[in-house]
């Protein structure tokens, strides 16, 4: 141990051995750390993915049921539309075999009265005639 500025090359190889133990615990209590939190972390996440998937297949059930609801409203809507219907055209049945019955044709009508106004004119002809003759 002769010179002052001499490097004691045992401590330096001791304090060098002291710091990589050190960091060597510190990094495998990290790792044990990381390991233990990686699992619970999974386990949350996890958890949280089944949540949010649950809550989805609920609110598609729920829209589902919506659906079904729906479409129920259109069937009795158009089962009420087709009674309607078929009543309706009953009806139009009942009317188009009676219409020769019930309708007399414009032309005919013409005829009918321009006859039945020529009679009723021949009629007012004699009883002027009547009346003049007699007074």
């Amino acid at each position: 141990m002769g010179s002052p500025l001499a490097i004691d090359w045992a401590a330096v190889l001791g304090v060098a051995t002291l710091i990589c133990t050190i960091i060597g615990g510190m990094l495998t209590l990290v790792y044990r750390l990381i390991v233990v939190n990686q699992g619970k972390t999974a386990a949350l996440f996890d958890a949280r993915v089944e949540a949010a998937v649950q809550a989805f297949e609920a609110a598609l059930r729920a829209r589902d049921e919506l659906e079904r609801e729906r479409i129920d409203g259109y069937k009795q809507d158009v089962a009420a539309l087709r009674k309607r219907q078929d009543l309706l055209e009953r009806e139009l049945r009942s009317m188009v075999k009676d219409l020769s019955r019930n309708y007399v044709p414009r032309e005919d009508f013409l005829k009918r009265d321009t006859a039945l106004e020529l009679k009723l004119d021949r009629l007012g002809e004699r009883l002027v005639n009547i009346v003049t003759r007699e007074g």
